[in-house]
């Protein structure tokens, strides 16, 4: 692991405060948002959050091995199984034919890497157990970052379009990055409000991962378990840490209870 990659998790801090200022009430349980801190453009989607948005769906059923046949058909069947979807770009990539403007999404092969790296997957699951006192069964995570050295999902430009297709909501962000932070919520049924934060943190929206892994597992035609669904919130959760690890390593993290 690089020595940057590491900096992230030299600056581990579990809040002194809830942040309950920046709260408001989510819409629905079934993460449809990005962490991106930055301001939209219109009105806010108050989705829970997660890397890339609905993207996050797609790549926890490929972390866990699931048979995805294809982008739009996969995003398409959530929403015919009720799922909003919600993705974004910003205002200096919007007509730009590689990048999106979605760090989770643009740069996505780099995350993937973080995840199948086996020094860096060690570094994540100790601070997820650290952190929130989860520990994915051993087997679990080798299992989760094999299957990521082996994801090949089209081009960021191609995975937008699938989320649009399907009738995915697609915002538009604006201004910088002023990230400094990464909050992981557990409380639920809350999201971070933009403009409250000031585009300064970054938002997991933790407690919709449950949720959310029914919803795939439901949409897949897959059996729900304690174990299926632990396998594909573990996924979330590794993926968001290593997307943190790639686009902020030096972004301090609280956990709000």
């Amino acid at each position: 692991m690089m020595e940057k990659d590491l900096e992230m998790f030299k600056k581990l801090h579990e809040s002194p405060v809830d942040f309950s200022d920046y709260y408001v009430a989510a819409d629905g349980d079934v993460i449809c948002a990005c962490i991106d801190g930055r301001h939209f453009a219109g009105h806010q989607n108050f989705g829970p959050n997660s890397a890339g948005g609905s993207l996050s769906l797609l790549i926890a059923a490929k972390l866990c091995g699931y048979n995805v046949l294809g982008l739009t058909e996969f995003f398409q069947n959530l929403t015919a199984n009720g799922v909003k979807l919600g993705a974004h770009i910003d205002e200096k990539n919007s007509k730009d034919l590689v990048k999106t403007g979605c760090g989770a999404n643009d740069r996505l092969d780099e995350i993937l890497e973080k995840i199948a790296d086996k020094n860096s997957r060690a570094e994540i699951l100790e601070q997820m157990k650290k952190l929130l006192e989860m520990a994915p069964d051993k087997n679990v995570a080798n299992d989760i970052g094999r299957s990521a050295a082996k994801i090949k999902l089209g081009t960021a430009q191609e995975r937008l379009a699938a989320i649009q297709i399907a009738g995915g909501r697609v915002d538009e962000l604006v201004g910088e990055h002023a990230e400094k932070t990464v909050i992981i919520n557990l409380k639920s049924n809350t999201t971070l409000d933009r403009e409250k934060s000031e585009g300064k943190t970054f938002n997991v929206d933790a407690w919709a991962f449950e949720n959310s892994a029914e919803a795939v597992l439901s949409t897949l035609g897959e059996k729900v378990t304690d174990a299926t669904i632990e396998k594909l919130i573990a996924a979330l959760t590794m993926f968001n840490f290593a997307t943190a690890m790639v686009l902020n390593p030096s972004a301090k993290i609280f956990v709000r209870k």
